[in-house]
């Protein structure tokens, strides 16, 4: 029996009482157990750059009030080193503590684009380009899901602000979702499998995320081939019966005794069907038994606080050496080092900190790195709070302390471009777009001019190359036009057979008059049958059903 027909045999057996309780939490970070079919609860924890788990009694707890664990670089950060396999690395780093803090399932890693400098979780997201963000997402899954840990990508969809966003509207035509907006989701969900994947707190197109049926069932379930649980962002359902409806599974944190018994009166009702339940309850379960897989693990911090060092390190970028680096070996040399930031590191963000096991202070580091040399500090700047000095003291200061060093070390906290040769490949889904019309990815034939960057408006290097090729035809529809019948491959020899040839063997009806075609072209072909152009609105009504259907479509065309 696979787990797919264990879990449905389980389900079988449980009430709707039951089966509702499985598709919220029992508490802030558990899931619901059912003691009397053996079914258990899971943790999850916060994780994107190292686990937040909540302590439990007995637990220690660190200094921002979870347990301790190893900080490693924020998304931003290990993003910029452009590794998968570094990535894929620090996931497995993560899965292992999870694994040793009996945590089930890791809130990350984040994949929404930085499309504002306002949004305040940029530095929990991998990057502004979909393709590394979804490259390097995948290897963070791959690499929690290697320590049988489930990895839970979020926030799908369209979560690209902080202002507002529990109610805010992201208003996205198909074509930019499919293009911008979702493909690192599609990468990550299609490569690494990843066992939850989690909505946002707004709304796309006027819909929320948690109860958008086209996103989370249609798109994510039958496009991607998605197999496991979605779960809400925290405080993200706003309706749980839609929800479920729409494809939630998992409700956190739950809503005890409001959302439990709305899903139960709506099974009564008859208003849900008790199979979208028993899927979703199925779902639950099928979490509950890939997490019993995992063994319990012992941490090395050391080996991992390493891993964070050597993973901090990939993520710099080095502008730029005249020599002057490395600084080993600076015998009697003066190092001035300018800069709060070297005092006190800015490692992480807000959201979901992490305590960590350990924090390396770059003043500190530095002193300890250059025995044989003078080190000396100057602030610079404030990083907020009240000020002892104005700010004019503080820039003297530094420009003391630069003027009589060997060697100025400066921390801006301005990237916790070095230049090599690198090779992307192309495929024909990267040079495709969505069209709405055939509702698919198309490639089109024609010249396309391949750019790279520092930005849209600094270009480097151009390339253009030429796609061959015809492009493909529109599904004909009531509403194509003359033009677009007779450049269709099907509908030009259908509509010649239904006009029909004269008794000389010229076309029939419209098509003897290439004038008349050229000032029709553009009208609907049952707009052309009632001016009386020698086709009639039945023989219209059959080349359509003839024709094939338009992607999407299904049952009987209309006139």
């Amino acid at each position: 029996m696979t787990e797919d027909e264990s879990s449905a045999a389980t389900v079988a057996g449980l009430s709707v009482a039951q089966k509702a309780s499985l598709c919220l939490g029992s508490d802030y970070w558990h899931t619901a157990g059912v003691s009397e079919f053996g079914i258990e609860p899971v943790m999850l924890s916060d994780g994107p750059h190292g686990l937040r788990k909540q302590p439990q009694p007995g637990e220690a707890r660190g200094q921002y009030g979870s347990v301790p664990a190893t900080c490693f670089p924020t998304a931003s950060a290990l993003a910029s080193s452009w590794d998968p396999g570094l990535a894929r690395e620090v996931g497995a780093a993560l899965g292992l503590e999870a694994r040793a803090q009996g945590v089930a399932v890791v809130l990350g890693p984040g994949v929404n684009l930085k499309r504002s400098p306002l949004c305040g979780r940029n530095f929990e997201y991998l990057s502004e380009d979909p393709f590394l963000a979804g490259r390097m997402a995948a290897a963070i899954v791959g690499g929690l899901q290697s320590q049988d840990v489930g990895g839970c990508v979020n926030h799908l969809a369209g979560n690209n602000q902080e202002t507002d966003r529990m109610r805010v509207s992201a208003d996205v035509d198909e074509r930019t979702l499919r293009e911008i907006y979702l493909p690192a989701f599609e990468h990550v969900v299609t490569v690494a499998r990843p066992w939850l994947v989690m909505c946002a707190y707004n709304k796309v197109n006027g819909t929320y995320t948690s109860q958008h049926r086209w996103l989370l069932t249609e798109v994510l379930r039958g496009e991607w081939g998605f197999d496991g649980l979605v779960v809400s962002d925290w405080g993200a359902v706003h309706d749980r019966v839609a929800a479920l409806i729409a494809g939630l599974d998992l409700e956190m944190p739950p809503n005890l005794g409001v959302s439990d018994r709305a899903i139960a009166d709506a099974v009564a009702a008859g208003d849900l069907a008790e199979e979208v339940l028993d899927q979703a309850a199925g779902r639950v379960i099928g979490l509950v038994r890939r997490a019993r897989r995992r063994r319990p693990a012992t941490v090395d911090v050391t080996t991992h606080h390493e891993l964070a060092r050597r993973a901090a390190a990939q993520s710099m970028v080095l502008l730029k050496n005249d020599g002057v680096l490395p600084l080993a070996g600076a015998h009697g040399r003066t190092v001035a080092v300018i800069g709060e930031l070297a005092r006190t590191p800015a490692f992480q963000a807000g959201g979901a900190p992490v305590s960590p096991t350990r924090v390396d202070v770059p003043l500190e580091e530095l002193t300890t790195a250059l025995p044989s040399a003078t080190v000396r500090f100057a602030a610079g700047y404030t990083l907020g709070g009240a000020a002892t000095r104005s700010q004019a003291e503080l820039t003297e200061e530094a420009v003391q302390a630069a003027a009589g060093a060997d060697v100025a070390v400066v921390f801006l906290g301005l990237p916790p471009g070095a230049e090599q040769p690198v090779t992307i490949g192309l495929t024909a889904r990267d040079l495709s777009y969505w069209s709405a019309a055939h509702r698919r990815w198309v490639l089109e034939p024609g010249e396309f001019r391949i750019a790279v960057g520092a930005s849209s408006r600094d270009i480097r290097l151009a390339e253009t190359i030429v796609v061959a090729g015809s492009p493909p035809a529109l599904p004909l529809t009531a509403s194509s036009t003359l033009t677009e019948w007779l450049a269709d491959p099907a509908g030009d020899p259908a509509l010649r057979a239904a006009f029909g040839t004269g008794p000389d063997g010229t076309p029939g009806g419209i098509l003897s008059n290439d004038e008349l075609v050229r000032d029709l072209g553009d009208f609907p072909l049952p707009v052309l049958a009632v001016f009386g152009v020698g086709i009639t609105p039945e023989q219209v009504s059959e080349l359509l059903a003839a024709m094939p259907a338009p992607p999407g479509a299904s049952g009987t065309r209309r006139v």
